[in-house]
């Protein structure tokens, strides 16, 4: 019963950018992408995640001004760099862009498995890894930018 109350909270729990499973759940995004892509039938709860991690990364403050958004450099950084590579739509010019299409993936992974024939898996199988690529060249470029102890051996 304990078991069943952990992960049900871990799985409502809100993702953020240095959270250490949010490289591992894109990957599983992309996997159940192209499971999904073959005709597999696919629960899409790591997608679900990541979608819930978009939502909250991009998504307007309630109460907030219209149009006026609190966003983290880093998190615009990667998935714009992510939209780009996995060429969802073009180059992004801009920040607006970003939201705009975040917001895209994220409508498109609720329509899941309802709307399933309209859906690009391949599309979204490969921003979740460049995605998942830019997390981990993001969190390693931090590491090394670290200072290095004169005491360390």
């Amino acid at each position: 019963m304990k078991t069943a109350t952990t992960s049900s909270v871990s799985e409502k729990r809100a993702l953020r950018m240095s959270d250490p499973s949010l490289p591992l759940v894109a990957s599983q995004a992309a996997i159940e992408f192209d499971d999904a892509s073959r005709g597999e039938r696919v629960d899409f709860k790591s997608a679900k995640r990541l979608a819930f991690f978009l939502r909250d990364s991009f998504e307007e403050p309630a109460g907030g001004v219209a149009g006026r958004m609190n966003l983290d450099v880093g998190t615009v950084g990667i998935v714009g760099r992510a939209l780009d590579e996995s060429a969802w739509k073009g180059r992004i010019q801009t920040v607006r862009e970003v939201v705009e299409r975040a917001s895209e993936i994220v409508n498109s992974i609720d329509k899941m498995p309802t709307k399933i024939n309209e859906i690009s898996f391949e599309r979204l199988r490969s921003f979740c890894v460049a995605f998942g690529n830019g997390l981990l060249a993001y969190r390693e470029s931090l590491r090394e930018s670290r200072p290095v102890s004169p005491y360390r051996r």
